[in-house]
């Protein structure tokens, strides 16, 4: 899981696990535009509720 706000080391490792096919979700609690690169992601979402029902 990538949690926003956070820095360029946390952005490759989360490159790095979905380009290995691990899951990887988005966290962004304040939503501002996302990234193109967050496409590779398995789910980007802005809140704790939209987190568990991704998580279920």
């Amino acid at each position: 899981m990538l949690v926003l706000p956070c820095g360029r080391s946390a952005h490759t490792e989360a490159g790095w696990m979905a380009g290995s096919g691990k899951r990887v979700i988005a966290y962004i609690p304040e939503m501002v535009e996302p990234e193109l690169m967050y496409k590779l992601f398995d789910a980007v979402v802005g809140d704790l509720d939209e987190l568990v029902k991704v998580l279920d």
